[in-house]
């Protein structure tokens, strides 16, 4: 089972290899499990059954690799008067 500081572990694994995955790998996805870089696809599918069979009954960090590290979602609420 992967606890909080698990899960933290492999966020801040994620954004200390960023510089290198974005350019080694732009738009591609990765997973990271155990503070390590373990696989990278293209295509998040493919990545997802390899991932599946490697590491079964385990939660990896899969991200898509984009030139931030983090979407950002700005919400705007209309103000009805």
């Amino acid at each position: 089972q992967l606890t909080e500081p698990d899960w933290q572990r492999e966020k801040d694994t994620f954004h200390q290899l960023h510089p290198d995955l974005w350019r080694e790998y732009p738009g591609a996805y990765v997973a990271i499990h155990g503070g390590n870089l373990v696989d990278v696809d293209l295509d998040r599918v493919a990545l997802l059954k390899r991932v599946d069979e490697q590491f079964p009954q385990e939660i990896v960090l899969i991200r898509q690799v984009q030139e931030e590290p983090e979407t950002c979602y700005v919400h705007h609420a209309l103000r009805w008067n």
